[in-house]
């Protein structure tokens, strides 16, 4: 059952992580700018979580997120980052069965000042956008949905840090998700764990349609990343392992994350 739930691009990830080569000093500076989701960097973060501990018979749901960061430049004052989100689910259905497909895509836009002196702060703003993509309707709502998404980012020596925020409305009412994603990153540039990062992230998620006690799905967990370059490819890799403090009843437990991103610099 578990071999299922596993696809090919995991064990390709894994190779990659044992034949990465170290990396130059601009591709570490990339590494690093790509922890903050606004930088004008193009980056194709693959993140795969697996979900343990769901429903009755303790089951393990599968999500895998392609989510593309396209920096666009309108003009000297303003940049657009925006930000697709495809996600690929696995999930478990009763006691045995087994549903896969695209879920519905979101679809993320922030508009970010470009400083005209240095700072330690980034923020962006815009509209977010949920698509009715999902193949079947265990794996989506398959309704159209719109609201804002903001960021906010804090960079300072080894420390990126920061949180995003999430609020869209649901075609005909039936949804009105919010997220907040904090996250810290601590980068390492000597000694044995040179080019190695720690990164503590979360999910807090809530549905405010729902009652209280189904609303809120939080998860919050710690893993290493780290920097590297696979024949000529500057990526990061990172991985996370995470409980889940709240849940839906039959939510999951427990949550690990392996997550890769290439980086694509000028």
């Amino acid at each position: 059952m578990f071999q299922n739930q596993v696809p090919p691009v995991v064990l390709v990830l894994l190779l990659l992580a044992v034949m990465a080569a170290p990396d130059g000093h601009g591709q570490d500076s990339a590494g690093k700018q790509s922890q903050n989701p606004i930088a004008d960097l193009a980056t194709l973060p693959i993140q795969n979580n697996w979900n343990f501990g769901i429903g009755p018979d303790e089951r393990t749901q599968f999500v895998a997120l392609v989510q593309p960061v396209i920096p666009l430049k309108i003009n000297d004052d303003w940049n657009l980052i925006t930000r697709p989100i495809m996600p690929f689910i696995n999930a478990p259905i009763g006691a045995s069965a087994v549903d896969h497909g695209l879920g519905d895509m979101q679809w993320q836009n922030f508009f970010v000042p470009v400083a005209d002196r240095p700072s330690n702060w980034t923020w962006g703003v815009g509209p977010s956008f949920v698509l009715p993509t999902a193949s079947d309707e265990t794996l989506g709502l398959q309704r159209w949905g719109a609201g804002v998404s903001a960021v906010a980012v804090y960079t300072e020596g080894p420390v990126v840090g920061g949180a995003l925020l999430n609020q869209n409305y649901i075609e005909g009412g039936v949804s009105k998700p919010f997220l907040v994603q904090p996250f810290f990153n601590y980068n390492f540039d000597k000694g044995i764990l040179d080019k190695f990062f720690f990164a503590a992230s979360g999910e807090f998620q809530a549905d405010w349609e729902k009652g209280e006690d189904d609303r809120w799905s939080n998860v919050f967990g710690i893993g290493p990343g780290r920097i590297m370059n696979v024949m000529g490819q500057p990526m990061t890799i990172v991985t996370r392992f995470a409980p889940y403090l709240t849940a839906p009843d039959g939510g999951p437990n427990w949550q690990f994350r392996f997550q890769m991103n290439l980086l694509f610099p000028k």
